[in-house]
């Protein structure tokens, strides 16, 4: 939650500056009663709030190369608004997410030992990820 708070906040902040009448339009964590940035329910679930951005959409899959693009230059977009992101470095909350070499030999692995025998479905797609084997392990 604390890396959350600080990427929306200070983007919301360059924001302000750039273009106020966007500002609104980025997200932005709501504070409960107890000005928590989340709520922990009876069973042990956490929740967080975001304002609504009117007209927003949000996809769970890429429908065209023009969509992958879009998401590809929004991601350019969010990274170039945290370039000067102040304090300490963000916190690592999931442990090597991106030591890409890491995750590729996890893959490799995965693949392999195949427990839920399912290798052989993805063959297209696991041929595709060995092939690019040697730019994943120069990251």
């Amino acid at each position: 939650m604390g890396n959350i708070i600080r990427v929306t906040e200070h983007i919301r902040n360059r924001m302000e500056k750039i273009d106020p009448g966007l500002a609104s339009r980025q997200l932005t964590v709501i504070a409960g009663v107890d000005d928590t940035c989340f709520h922990k329910d009876s069973q042990g679930s956490f929740w967080r709030v975001y304002n609504f951005i009117e007209d927003a959409v949000a996809y769970d899959t890429i429908e065209s190369a023009d969509l992958a693009y879009e998401a590809a230059r929004m991601f350019g977009w969010f990274q170039k608004m945290l370039i000067d992101l102040p304090g300490p470095a963000l916190h690592e909350s999931i442990c090597d997410f991106h030591n890409t070499p890491r995750r590729f030999e996890t893959f490799r692995r995965v693949l392999k030992e195949d427990i839920c025998n399912r290798a052989k479905m993805q063959n297209p797609k696991s041929t595709f990820y060995l092939k690019r084997r040697p730019s994943a392990m120069s990251c």
